[in-house]
């Protein structure tokens, strides 16, 4: 048998890919890739954001994000607007059909999420995300 430290990291990162792959698929079913998602989701309704502080909250480029805000901004989900304190400043806002998009969205992803996990009660949760937190204690 192989080492046991090896067959447990081979699982957790067999599980995690599923788990992602799983998730892409449902994102894809209602028309986003998963950065899209992501950069519409950290963009809360009724707050404006620049692209850097949108970068910060996703944990990727301005780079990065730039084009899947142009994209966002094409399909009328988000609006470019002035800052009020400076006009060099451009910020990024939802639309009002942008913030339904944007619920929709994360109301299915959720309900996606809940599926997935319900073949679990919930002590085995529990206990799921106990050792889940010893390991992210481990690689910080």
């Amino acid at each position: 048998m192989e080492d046991l430290y090896i067959e447990c990291h081979k699982k957790l990162m067999e599980f995690s890919w599923r788990v992602i792959r799983k998730s892409r698929c449902n994102l894809a079913s209602l028309g986003f890739a998963w950065n899209q998602y992501s950069v519409m989701k950290a963009l809360e309704p009724g707050e404006s954001l620049t692209v850097s502080e949108i970068s910060a909250r996703v944990h990727r480029k301005n780079s990065n994000v730039t084009p899947i805000v142009d994209w966002l901004v094409s399909k009328d989900i988000v609006t470019r607007i002035s800052d009020t304190a400076d006009r060099r400043v451009i910020r990024l806002r939802l639309t009002e059909e942008g913030v339904k998009i944007r619920q929709q969205a994360i109301e299915h992803h959720d309900d996606f999420i809940r599926e997935l996990y319900q073949a679990l009660a919930e002590d085995e949760m529990q206990d799921f995300l106990d050792v889940i937190e010893v390991f992210l204690d481990k690689v910080q």
